[in-house]
């Protein structure tokens, strides 16, 4: 948001202008080559509480990021809008989520027993979404958020939500510990029937065989522990 959100203090602005009551200056973007020209038109502020902003991407290279260049005018909230903001933040909480590990195990003659891990969580107040866990990803300023679509890039299969619960579809749930030996898990993930499984600790799963893949691989949830996320 220009103005207010964007720069506190237009005295320290790069390459400020002020022409009357516009001010025009350079907010950077997030990426080196991608600058905003935004100009500001502060002119009767004082008697209506707004006023106008226009930004304009000065270069737009490949990848630039998340600027959006626009018209926008900013204006004091209301004191029944105050009050509405106030009501519901004050009701806000930390929603529940449960955080789970996925561990992985190629089967293929001399495989690693575990090739690696995901941390994952589940969050309930808002089951259309996974996420990594912000503590795997180190000093990450944030998750990365999966939609429940794109899980299928992340453990190769869709899943639904389901009561709460998010459910794998389209998966062989193995009844064999995960450290079993390879020709006994590939076995059974080769002849057990194709179906859905929720999320839950000690589940053991492989993927349907497909011709286009020659290698098999088995999933297992190492642990799922329902707690808040942050605090609120």
């Amino acid at each position: 948001m220009p103005g207010v959100n964007l720069v506190r203090d237009l005295s320290r602005a790069p390459q400020l202008k002020e022409d009357g009551a516009i001010y025009t200056y350079m907010a950077p973007g997030d990426s080196d080559e991608a600058q905003m020209k935004v100009s500001e038109d502060l002119g009767g502020i004082a008697v209506t509480h707004s006023y106008r902003a226009t930004a304009t991407l000065e270069s737009n290279p490949q990848g630039a990021g998340s600027i959006q260049p626009g018209v926008y005018t900013v204006r004091r909230a209301s004191p029944a809008e105050r009050e509405a903001a106030i009501s519901m933040l004050s009701t806000a909480k930390a929603s529940p989520v449960a955080t789970f590990t996925v561990k992985q195990r190629a089967l293929a003659p001399g495989a690693a027993g575990t090739a690696g891990a995901i941390a994952l969580v589940s969050p309930e107040g808002c089951p259309d979404a996974l996420a990594v866990n912000p503590a795997a990803l180190g000093p990450a300023s944030s998750p990365i958020v999966f939609s429940m679509v794109n899980l299928q890039a992340v453990l190769g299969t869709p899943a639904r939500l389901e009561g709460g619960k998010v459910v794998l579809t389209n998966v062989v749930v193995v009844h064999q510990p995960f450290e079993a030996a390879t020709d006994v898990l590939l076995n059974e993930i080769q002849a057990g029937p194709v179906g859905a499984a929720p999320i839950r600790e000690g589940l053991t799963f492989g993927l349907p065989p497909e011709p286009q893949f020659s290698q098999q691989a088995v999933m297992a949830i190492a642990g799922c522990q329902p707690k808040p996320w942050f605090p609120c």
